[in-house]
């Protein structure tokens, strides 16, 4: 409730809610009328009473009715009990030894966070719903020009097809015309050849008559028949009628020939705004759990994969080997065993991986070729000539990322479809690199298909197309997730960082992973930790457990972090539950 009611904001007095308040408590900050003055004054409390001309102005604050005491207004705040007290709430001891401010520098702090929030919406959220309008007003445009370029396509595609048809049909006509003249001039010379036959045979038998109808023996002796000749009867050869045979087609398969209208993968578009970070940021833990931690004797490790649950492959910067350990095991440290060892050429591997069917994939810069491990055996998969590759990732359509270097051209990241390349992420849309030669190049594809490339101090994130989404370049915070918060500032927070102080040296990132909520983790070797950030780049907290120097990460199918805690005499690695 308020003091003031009405069309016109009348302010009422604040005791008998009715009359029209025209004086004011200076001391109690309570509007009265003039006949409620007096038991103002003689209200039972110890507090000097400064009764004065009610002064209207813009900025004169109307304070909340205290629920338990509806004749008091609140003039104070409870920082304990987060709640707004009147005098006699603080008489009655209910709120002793609470911490307790005048309510009027609460809605200053209030007007601040609201001033904030207005500023945020202004700056921040507006121009991102603007430039999402911008850009579906856009698409909205290249719809209305891509249909009317398939329209014309289809009329010019259609006019071809009538041409092709009209000159089907003209070509059989002519066909037919020729077959026709040539049948039936051969019919008309059987034709006259049958009536010379005919007129021959009458004739004959006029002759005959004649012979008959006479006595002259000469002319009956010398007689000689023709029957023999006209006894064989005519001979014809026949002709073929021509017919045209219309071949029978279904209309699915003549529309098929035709052409159909087919649509590009359509591309989610979305506002990448620190508000969206709060949802996701639930399913975080607020305190990590290390689950298993595995010693592996290797020096310098950098480098592990994941086959399956229970096995992880491992590898360091100056090992020969790469070893294959039992996760489960790692309970039973004195009997950790190395499953299998495979021997890599030298000291220049840089990225392993595994296929979906279980297949140990690594990097060899040496002689810049990828190979993969079938059955202990190494086989060359794909060789670079000149390019030296650096790190290795399968996606989840079963392509392979492959990062490398060159001695004269800028990085790149190549998508393989077994050995055949289908596409390359080099520059930006400006055409400048998007990588240094210097970079680490550590790989991951995220679960909406992004690809996540560590480099020399940022994270480059690009759409599974090759454009660029985002870079993101660290974020560190001294500020404790644990302190306990005030009431006024349990607002909205999108950027926060497990407990701890961080040193804030610089952003180096090494191996990055996701899960299956499209978190993107980044270990920071410089800083000890791990950063996890949304899959729009905003930072979500760190994850600090005590490790020495966090390289290479990967997460399994159950949404646990293997860390890679890289030391110079024997790394070892960190399973951590982080997720809820």
């Amino acid at each position: 409730m308020t003091q003031s009611s009405g069309a016109q904001d009348v302010i009422r007095c604040g005791l008998c809610r009715t009359s029209m308040a025209q004086m004011q408590c200076d001391t109690c900050y309570v509007n009265l009328c003039k006949a409620c003055v007096g038991d103002h004054m003689l209200s039972e409390d110890s507090m000097d009473h400064r009764v004065g001309r009610l002064k209207i102005r813009k900025s004169s604050p109307v304070y909340p009715c205290c629920k338990p005491h509806t004749n008091k207004t609140c003039e104070m705040y409870c920082q304990a009990c987060d709640l707004p007290i009147c005098t006699e709430c603080v008489a009655s001891g209910v709120h002793k030894d609470h911490r307790i401010s005048q309510i009027i520098k609460i809605l200053e702090c209030c007007k601040q966070y609201i001033q904030e929030d207005n500023l945020e919406l202004q700056t921040q959220i507006t121009p991102l719903y603007q430039k999402m309008l911008k850009r579906m007003l856009q698409r909205m445009k290249e719809i209305e020009e891509n249909c009317e370029e398939a329209d014309k396509a289809i009329n010019k595609h259609g006019e071809y097809w009538h041409e092709e048809v009209d000159k089907i049909v003209s070509r059989l006509k002519t066909e037919l015309q020729r077959l026709k003249e040539g049948k039936l001039n051969n019919l008309k010379d059987q034709v006259s050849d049958i009536k010379h036959t005919i007129f021959r045979i009458s004739s004959t038998v006029g002759f005959n008559n004649d012979i008959l109808n006479s006595n002259n023996l000469e002319r009956a002796i010398g007689y000689t028949a023709q029957n023999d000749e006209f006894r064989k009867g005519p001979v014809c050869n026949d002709v073929l009628v021509p017919t045209f045979k219309a071949k029978k087609y279904q209309q699915e398969k003549f529309a098929e020939l035709f052409g159909s209208l087919s649509t590009v993968k359509s591309e989610v578009l979305r506002i990448p705004s620190p508000v969206l970070s709060l949802e996701v940021e639930k399913a975080l833990m607020n305190k990590v759990e290390i689950i298993t931690m595995i010693p592996t004797g290797i020096p310098f490790l950098q480098d592990i994969a994941l086959q399956g649950t229970e096995k992880i492959w491992a590898h360091g910067k100056k090992d020969t080997v790469v070893k294959l350990f039992n996760i489960h095991e790692s309970k039973k440290i004195k009997s950790f065993k190395v499953l299998s060892m495979i021997s890599f050429y030298g000291y220049h591997s840089n990225g392993i991986s595994v296929t979906k069917s279980g297949d140990l994939i690594y990097c060899c810069s040496l002689y810049n070729t990828v190979n993969t491990v079938v059955a202990e055996r190494t086989n060359i998969l794909i060789s670079l000539q000149d390019w030296s590759p650096r790190g290795v990732c399968i996606t989840s359509e079963g392509d392979m990322l492959i990062s490398m270097t060159h001695k004269e051209n800028p990085p790149k990241v190549v998508r393989y479809s077994g050995i055949v390349d289908k596409q390359t992420i080099q520059y930006d849309a400006e055409g400048k690199p998007l990588f240094l030669i210097d970079d680490c190049l550590y790989l991951a594809e995220n679960k909406n298909k992004d690809i996540c490339v560590s480099g020399k101090g940022k994270v480059v994130v690009v759409r599974d197309m090759g454009k660029v989404r985002f870079i993101y370049g660290g974020f560190y915070s001294s500020e404790d997730r644990n302190q306990p918060l005030s009431p006024l500032s349990r607002r909205r927070r999108w950027r926060f960082v497990h407990a701890g102080h961080y040193r804030s040296q610089a952003f180096n990132p090494k191996g990055v992973a996701t899960d299956s909520h499209c978190h993107i983790l980044i270990a920071d070797s410089n800083n000890k930790c791990v950063h996890i950030i949304d899959q729009d780049g905003y930072f979500l907290r760190h994850i600090d457990c005590g490790m020495k120097e966090p390289w290479g990460l990967c997460i399994d199918s159950d949404d646990f972090l293997f860390v890679a805690d890289s030391r110079q005499n024997s790394g070892e690695i960190d399973k951590i539950k982080y997720l809820k």
